[in-house]
């Protein structure tokens, strides 16, 4: 049974195996939650202390609670349910078709991942290229993931079939944090352009990774 006021003294005490919905706790996840309430929310949540073996749980907020929201706190642990990873697939089909005319580099086609929440995930990307030459083959091509400052990047050449071109990174997400994937291009100064850069199937997965 819950027990506490909810202070550094007096933390609101859980038992993890029946007091969550899924007997365990993610504290990334129940620290949302907690600030997401329309009741508790608004506190300052001190900490959120988690003791496997005891099979417990501790919150401490900077002030006593009162009696509506221990009633509103204890309704949010007993709805958190914890899950070891949370994995989101998006799909673009369009194709882009782009031939090339610059020097500098550009970017045929490019997605960009629905905004995370803050935590660390695990990004692969999955993506069909073809580079056709007119004649001689005139340009350059990069399938590119960027992230932040990040950028992970795989050359191709001319080929007569497409090619598939994946990849993963771990990356460390703040609030708000959009991944992107790309396909980018440019003309060889050296000789002509106009060679066509064909790209599809663009996928993306976004993997919540459990807090140790």
């Amino acid at each position: 049974m819950a027990s506490g006021t909810g202070t550094a003294a007096d933390p609101r005490l859980y038992t993890i195996a029946t007091e969550t919905a899924s007997a365990a706790v993610n504290s990334r996840m129940l620290r949302n939650e907690i600030t997401a309430d329309g009741t508790v929310g608004g506190l300052t949540l001190l900490s959120i202390d988690k003791d496997i073996d005891a099979d417990e749980l501790r919150l401490s907020f900077s002030v006593a609670l009162t009696g509506g929201e221990i009633t509103a706190l204890d309704a949010v642990v007993l709805a958190h349910a914890a899950v070891t990873t949370v994995r989101t697939w998006q799909k673009w089909e369009s194709a882009a078709q782009q031939n090339t005319t610059l020097e500098t580099w550009v970017s045929a086609i490019q997605q960009t991942a629905a905004a995370l929440s803050e935590g660390t995930y695990r990004i692969a990307w999955y993506m069909e290229v073809r580079l056709t030459p007119v004649a001689q083959l005139n340009s350059r091509a990069a399938a590119r993931f960027s992230f932040g400052g990040s950028v992970k990047s795989t050359g191709f050449s001319d080929v007569d079939e497409w090619v598939p071109i994946s990849g993963w990174d771990f990356i460390q997400a703040a609030e708000g944090d959009t991944p992107v994937v790309e396909i980018e291009f440019r003309r060889d100064p050296a000789v002509g352009g106009n060679d066509t850069i064909d790209a599809r199937k663009f996928k993306m997965s976004t993997e919540l990774m459990e807090e140790e």
